[in-house]
């Protein structure tokens, strides 16, 4: 997920999975710098399986990891911690794709 800021720099969220289970998973990166500079911004949050992310397009602090293997969705407003589990309650279900309606920044 990529948005360009006020400034003009470019802001990346990448989300690291491994498929084939070899390495830790769960981590999310971001870079305010198009990708010179990478900062795990979840290293306090239960390793999970990220799959997709989406980023709220007025706001590129506020951000929605889902991911798979028991899956669920998150909200950070601050493009790491604190996160908000948004999935409780819910059946555990996959989250291979997210997005935002863009009539209304709410819904998810």
């Amino acid at each position: 997920m990529e948005f360009v800021n006020n400034e003009g720099h470019k802001v990346i969220f990448a989300t690291v999975r491994d498929p084939e289970g070899k390495s830790p998973l769960g981590a999310i990166y971001l870079t305010k710098d198009g990708g010179y500079n990478w900062k795990n911004t979840t290293p306090n949050l239960k390793k999970r399986n990220f799959w997709s992310i989406v980023m709220d397009p007025q706001n590129p602090s506020v951000v929605y990891p889902g991911w798979v293997n028991g899956g669920g969705v998150i909200r950070t407003i601050d493009g790491g911690a604190p996160c908000f589990f948004l999935s409780e309650g819910l059946p555990d279900t996959s989250v291979f794709s997210l997005s935002i309606d863009p009539m209304n920044l709410a819904v998810v």
